[in-house]
């Protein structure tokens, strides 16, 4: 087992490392904006948002932010928090975007553009994963060789986990913000939110997060209207679909010991009124990737990564290791194909 090291450094973020002593990857590649593209003309494309066929008879809304001029080594697909879509991301796609990285982030089944599709206006989880793989193959297919990351941040961290267990050969590194809503006291499952939605009172059988999580999401009044505001947000729970949350929530902690060779990296932030730690470390400890990083951060609420929340030292954090670990899977790549 991995010597974990614990380190405080000056910009008030805690790290916890798990060292790897592979070289980094320094070669040149080839790959151009052209793929980028390829997968849009390949797709159905209107603005602001973007299609990518699924299957023959689904077709999953997501959002890209591509680089102008870099050639990439890397591409990220993003899955948001719950309430939240895929414009959530639009700040840290557009940085990601600016340092040379074509992100992608697409809606979960019940929210952003699904929601104007009636019969799909409600969320599915196994459907969701297996929107995910459809996506990781295709973005695959448009950046032949290209190591591709899932990025995740609550709902979407669990998401990514999940997906990360199942399809290990289609994501090439992963990153999981604040993704658990559990943790494990006395080898028994304990929800770690803050407020248990299913207590909530209702006579038409939903249930209106938007006070917890706004409230949990940001204390910025301004965040706050933008968020409640949003019309591609959805805060409103049916009874059914709460109880799949808290379900599929529970299930991340069965799915990450199957995370067995996946780069890892987890964010935890000590500000988060919405969610304890205590579950995150606990899917962190669960993983068995030997190559794993968890980053803490004082500073941040339990929006870490989208609506602009990203903070300069997470950011730099992020790109420097998102960089190291594509270039170890270039690394491993080139040394499996001779």
């Amino acid at each position: 087992m991995n010597t974990v090291n614990h380190h405080m450094c000056a910009v008030g973020l805690a790290l916890i490392t798990v060292l790897v002593c592979e070289p980094a990857w320094t070669a040149n590649d080839n790959i151009s904006r052209k793929n980028g593209k390829q997968l849009l003309a390949n797709a159905t494309y209107r603005h602001p948002t973007a299609i990518i066929p699924a299957t023959p008879m689904v077709k999953v809304p997501f959002r890209p932010w591509l680089p102008k001029k870099e050639k990439p080594r890397l591409v990220l697909l993003c899955i948001h928090a719950l309430g939240f879509s895929s414009k959530g991301y639009d700040n840290f796609g557009r940085r990601m975007a600016a340092a040379g990285i074509p992100t992608y982030a697409l809606d979960v089944r019940g929210f952003g553009e699904w929601m104007k599709q009636p019969e799909e206006a409600h969320m599915d989880f196994e459907a969701c994963l297996t929107d995910v793989e459809d996506a990781l193959k295709t973005l695959h297919k448009a950046y032949p060789n290209l190591p591709i990351f899932v990025v995740g941040e609550s709902m979407g961290g669990a998401i990514a986990i999940q997906a990360a267990s199942r399809y290990p050969d289609q994501v090439n590194g992963l990153v999981s913000a604040v993704p658990s809503a559990t943790e494990r006291v006395g080898g028994v499952m304990k929800s770690g939110m803050v407020v248990a939605f299913k207590t909530a009172e209702s006579p038409t059988g939903t249930v209106d997060m938007s006070p917890v999580v706004v409230d949990g999401a940001t204390s910025d009044p301004a965040l706050r209207r933008k968020i409640e505001n949003e019309p591609l947000n959805r805060m409103e729970l049916s009874r059914k679909e709460l109880a799949q949350f808290e379900k599929f929530m529970k299930q991340t902690h069965d799915a990450a010991p199957l995370v067995e060779r996946t780069p890892t990296m987890m964010l935890i932030a000590y500000k988060d009124k919405l969610v304890t730690v205590a579950g995150s470390v606990d899917l962190f400890s669960e993983m068995t990737t030997p190559e794993k990083l968890m980053v803490g951060d004082g500073n941040s609420g339990h929006l870490m990564l989208e609506e602009a929340q990203m903070t300069p030292e997470i950011e730099w954090i992020l790109k420097g290791w998102l960089r190291e670990k594509a270039g170890q899977v270039k690394v491993r790549q080139g040394v499996a194909s001779k």
